[in-house]
């Protein structure tokens, strides 16, 4: 039921199938109501299937909060609040997804944009920082934090990231790098040594060259053209 539920077009579609899910006594799981979650579009139509998710007794999981983070209109404050409160520890998809909504969060307080983006970099562990985590994070952190806080931060969670992750420098904020860095040497060679202290493997897209010049694990950048 749960995968004909995902394949409906329709909110009528899905009250169909969730009638004969009813008629044949199949109760609605978490991944019945996170199939749900995901196709509303509205904050009231979620707040609808939350409410009825909580009636049946089913408790939300990291893709409930996941969903909940992506949609647009959410508060991401008290989303978190909630996702702490359920006791739900956040993974990569979790922290990757909050710091790009934090650059979209339309809170006119910026101390709650930055309070909370502080509140997930200090969840950021070496379980769920991976490179898209690096990547998202290093937008949101140039973006939002005072420039005399935005090295340490990038740093700090860079050091972060689990071995063997591969981080697309042409994907990086190398922009922002530079700014942080006041424009102290290549931003990718400056990122770049930071990514290899934590002992990821870099790809490093050339201009002109067609493909990425990838560095080995514990070398030093050599970057063959900007990123």
């Amino acid at each position: 039921f749960n995968t004909r539920l995902s394949a409906c077009g329709s909110e009528e579609e899905r009250r169909a199938v969730l009638a004969e899910m009813a008629a044949h006594g199949v109760a609605p799981n978490v991944v019945t109501f996170n199939t749900r979650l995901s196709a509303c579009g509205s904050e009231e139509e979620r707040r609808a299937v939350l409410a009825e998710m909580a009636a049946h007794g089913v408790a939300p999981d990291v893709v409930t909060f996941n969903i909940r983070f992506k949609a647009r209109g959410e508060n991401l404050e008290r989303v978190w609040e909630s996702m702490a409160a359920a006791s739900v520890r956040p993974d990569g998809v979790t922290i990757a997804t909050v710091f790009m909504a934090l650059l979209r969060w339309r809170e006119p307080r910026r101390g709650a944009r930055v309070a909370l983006l502080r509140r997930v970099l200090e969840t950021a562990t070496h379980r769920n920082v991976n490179g898209v985590v690096v990547v998202n994070g290093a937008k949101a952190i140039c973006r939002l934090l005072p420039d005399k806080e935005q090295l340490r931060a990038l740093e700090a969670l860079v050091a972060k990231a689990r071995g063997g992750t591969t981080v697309n420098m042409a994907r990086f904020p190398s922009a922002a790098v530079a700014r942080v860095v006041g424009g102290s040497g290549s931003p990718v060679n400056v990122a770049g040594g930071f990514l290899e202290r934590a002992g990821l493997r870099l790809e490093l897209e050339t201009h002109g060259a067609g493909r990425p010049a990838r560095s080995r694990p514990g070398a030093a950048a050599r970057p063959q053209g900007r990123a």
